[in-house]
C-alpha cells in the first residue's frame, strides 16, 4: 500500500507547491502516476487487492482526467520537456496549435485590430469619384495586413522550430553538487531568452506562471 501511494504523495505536493512554478509538472505526472499503475512481472504473486486498486485507479485516472489546453503548453514551455515524448502526437500537435494562437493574440497588429478607415481626398484638392474609388475600394491596405499576418505566422513558427530544435541549452548545465540537486526551474531558462525568442519567451512566462492548483490561495486564506 505504501509503494502504491507513494507516487501520489509525491505528485500532490509538487504540484500544490506555490515557491517554483508548477503548471509544466501537470502532464509528467500524470504520465509517472500511470507508469506506476503497469502491470507488472511480478503480479501474480501480490495481493489481488493491491492489483485490483492499480488497475481501478488507472482506469479512474483514463476516465477523470483530461488535460486543458495550458496543462500541455506548460508542458511544451519546459525546456527539457519541450517534445512532449511522453504525451500523444495528437496532444503534440493540438499543443503546437495552441502555441502558435498565443503568439498571434500576443503579437496582434493595431492595424487588424480596428477596421481600415475610409480614405478621403484632402479638402482643398481637386478629387474626383475615380480616386475615392481608388482610395477605398481598390487599395491595398487589405493585401498587405494578409501579407502580414502571414509574416508573423511564419515568424511565430520559426521560433517555435528554433526552440524544438535547439531549446535547452547544454553548455549552461551548473557542475555544482548543490544547484543539481535543485528541481529544475523553465522561468529561469525563459529570463534571458527574449533575444532568441522574442514572443515565444512573453508567452512562456505568462503560461509558466499559472499554478497547477489553487491550493496554495487556498492555504493562505486558511492561515488568515
Amino acid at each position: 500500500m505504501i509503494n502504491f501511494l507513494k507516487p501520489w504523495m509525491n505528485v500532490m505536493k509538487r504540484i500544490q507547491s506555490s515557491l517554483i512554478p508548477s503548471i509544466h509538472t501537470v502532464t509528467p505526472s500524470i504520465y509517472i502516476i500511470n507508469s506506476s499503475l503497469e502491470i507488472k512481472s511480478n503480479d501474480a504473486k501480490q495481493d489481488k487487492g493491491m492489483v485490483f486498486f492499480r488497475q481501478r485507479a488507472k482506469q479512474a485516472i483514463k476516465e477523470k482526467i483530461s488535460f486543458h489546453p495550458i496543462h500541455l503548453m506548460g508542458t511544451f514551455f519546459n525546456p527539457k520537456t519541450r517534445k512532449m515524448k511522453h504525451l500523444s502526437p495528437k496532444q503534440q500537435e493540438e499543443c503546437i496549435e495552441y502555441v502558435k494562437h498565443e503568439m498571434l493574440m500576443m503579437d496582434i497588429d493595431q492595424h487588424s485590430q480596428s477596421p481600415p478607415k475610409k480614405k478621403q481626398c484632402l479638402a482643398n484638392t481637386t478629387c474626383t469619384y475615380m480616386t475615392e474609388f481608388y482610395l477605398n475600394t481598390e487599395n491595398d491596405d487589405e493585401d498587405y495586413a494578409d501579407q502580414h499576418k502571414l509574416s508573423k505566422a511564419a515568424s511565430h513558427m520559426n521560433e517555435i522550430d528554433l526552440y524544438l530544435k535547439h531549446g535547452f541549452d547544454k553548455t549552461t548545465i551548473t557542475t555544482d553538487f548543490a544547484q543539481e540537486n535543485e528541481e529544475f526551474n523553465p522561468l529561469a531558462f525563459w529570463k534571458n531568452k527574449h533575444g532568441s525568442y522574442p514572443i515565444l519567451a512573453k508567452v512562456a512566462a505568462r503560461i509558466l506562471g499559472v499554478p497547477a492548483t489553487s491550493a496554495a490561495v487556498e492555504r493562505e486564506f486558511s492561515f488568515a
